[in-house]
């Protein structure tokens, strides 16, 4: 089986377990572990560091943010995620704060956002960090 077939059944296998699914029994560390094994595998086989794209798993930790609380932990597993394989990104430590806005958790929302406006210097994320310090 070549590396592309692989790959294309590994992500109809995880689109179906994230997406079309949506089960709870599918809990956060066993979605990460199951990218990060086929990202590892993938990196194994062309001999260089692939990493999931970063949009894609910003996507899928939004998608479970918009459901009940019991699955936002899954949002939180996919926003760690980017974190971890992008600690330069702005966005990445933004969707930790918007996770961390919708736990009314406003402390490690602003921790989070003050993060992005360091990498950013962005006037959005300013202007978050003011809105978030008068929570």
């Amino acid at each position: 089986m070549t590396i592309f077939r692989k790959h294309y059944i590994l992500i109809c296998r995880f689109y179906d377990i994230v997406i079309f699914r949506l089960q709870p029994i599918a809990t956060p560390e066993y979605l990460i572990n199951f990218i990060e094994e086929h990202y590892r595998e993938t990196s194994k086989h062309f001999g260089y560091k692939v990493l999931p794209e970063e949009g894609f798993v910003n996507q899928l930790g939004y998608r479970f943010l918009s459901k009940v609380p019991d699955l936002r932990a899954k949002s939180y597993a996919f926003f760690n995620l980017n974190i971890k394989n992008y600690p330069e990104s702005a966005n990445a430590y933004d969707s930790m704060a918007d996770y961390y806005e919708k736990q009314n958790d406003f402390v490690s929302a602003l921790e989070n956002v003050t993060k992005a406006y360091k990498i950013s210097h962005s006037d959005i994320h300013k202007s978050r960090i003011e809105k978030l310090k008068k929570q």
